[in-house]
C-alpha cells in the first residue's frame, strides 16, 4: 500500500513537472522564431534605409546641381564685356534693367554689345634646369562662356631644343571681375624627354582686383602615357589700355603616372599681351 501510494506521488510529480515545462519549451521555441523574424525584418530595414539613403542622397545632388545650374546660367549666358579690363569701369559686365514705361515689366538688356573677348600673348621663359625659351598663347571667349587655349611653347640649353604645343579650349565655371574661373582642357603634342601626345587639364583663375591690376593662377594636370607633369603659374600684370605687361613665376614637377615624384623644375617669365 505504501509502495503503491508512493509511486502514485512519482507519477504526479512527473505530471506536474512536465505541464509546467512544456509551457517553457514552447516559450522559448516562440522567442527563436521571433528572434529570426526580428533580424529578417531588420535586414530588410537596413536595406530599406540604404536605398532610402541613396535616394536622398541623389535628390540632394540633383538639388545642389540644379542650382548650380541656375546660378551659372545667370552668370555666364547674359555677360558681356567692356572692350577691354579697365577700359569703361568693370571689364565683365551683366545685364543692367531697363525703365519700363506704365503698364510694362522691367526688361533686362546687355550692359554692352562685345560678347566676346580674346588676348593674345607672348614671353620670354627660364626655367632652372633645363633653359631659357618663349611661350606663346591665345586664350578667351569666342562667345561669353567658351573659347580658344592654345599654347606654343620653345626651350632650348643651348644644344638642342624643346618644343611643344598645346591645343584646346576653356569653359567659364564663374565670371566676375574679382574672380573669373575657367576649366582648360587642351591636347598635347611633344615632351620634355621625346616627341609624343598627351592631354592637358587645368584650372585658370584670373583677377582684375584693382586698377590696372590683374592677377592670374592656373595649376594644370598634363598626362603623358608613363609620365606627366604638375604646373602651377603665378603671375602678376599691369594694363596700359588694350596691352598687359605681366611677370611670374611656373613650377614644373615630373612625375610618373603612379605618382612618384622623379624631378622638380622652377623659373620665371616675363612679357606682353594685347586684348581684342
Amino acid at each position: 500500500m505504501l509502495r503503491q501510494t508512493a509511486s502514485i506521488r512519482l507519477c504526479a510529480i512527473v505530471l506536474i513537472a512536465f505541464f509546467a515545462l512544456t509551457p517553457l519549451c514552447a516559450d522559448i521555441a516562440d522567442h527563436r522564431d521571433n528572434v529570426r523574424e526580428a533580424r529578417e525584418a531588420g535586414k530588410k530595414e537596413e536595406v530599406r534605409k540604404e536605398e532610402d539613403q541613396e535616394d536622398g542622397d541623389s535628390a540632394l545632388g540633383s538639388f545642389i546641381f540644379e542650382l548650380f545650374g541656375l546660378l551659372w546660367a545667370y552668370n555666364n549666358l547674359w555677360t558681356t564685356y567692356s572692350p577691354y579690363p579697365y577700359a569703361e569701369g568693370p571689364f565683365i559686365r551683366f545685364p543692367v534693367p531697363s525703365v519700363p514705361s506704365a503698364g510694362q515689366d522691367i526688361q533686362w538688356i546687355p550692359a554692352t554689345r562685345k560678347n566676346h573677348w580674346l588676348a593674345l600673348e607672348t614671353s620670354g621663359v627660364w626655367m632652372d634646369g633645363i633653359g631659357f625659351g618663349s611661350w606663346s598663347s591665345l586664350r578667351g571667349h569666342f562667345w561669353r562662356f567658351f573659347g580658344p587655349s592654345v599654347d606654343v611653347i620653345l626651350l632650348a640649353d643651348g644644344r638642342e631644343t624643346l618644343p611643344s604645343a598645346r591645343i584646346g579650349g576653356n569653359f567659364s565655371l564663374l565670371q566676375f571681375n574679382r574672380l573669373s574661373m575657367n576649366i582648360v582642357a587642351q591636347y598635347v603634342t611633344g615632351s620634355m624627354e621625346e616627341e609624343q601626345s598627351g592631354s592637358c587639364v587645368g584650372l585658370d583663375i584670373v583677377s582684375y582686383p584693382v586698377r590696372p591690376v590683374s592677377l592670374r593662377f592656373r595649376v594644370s594636370s598634363l598626362n603623358y602615357e608613363y609620365h606627366g607633369y604638375t604646373e602651377t603659374d603665378l603671375s602678376l600684370g599691369v594694363f596700359s589700355g588694350p596691352v598687359e605687361f605681366f611677370a611670374g613665376w611656373r613650377y614644373w614637377q615630373l612625375q610618373t603616372r603612379g605618382g612618384t615624384v622623379m624631378d622638380r623644375y622652377h623659373g620665371i617669365f616675363a612679357g606682353a599681351g594685347y586684348r581684342f
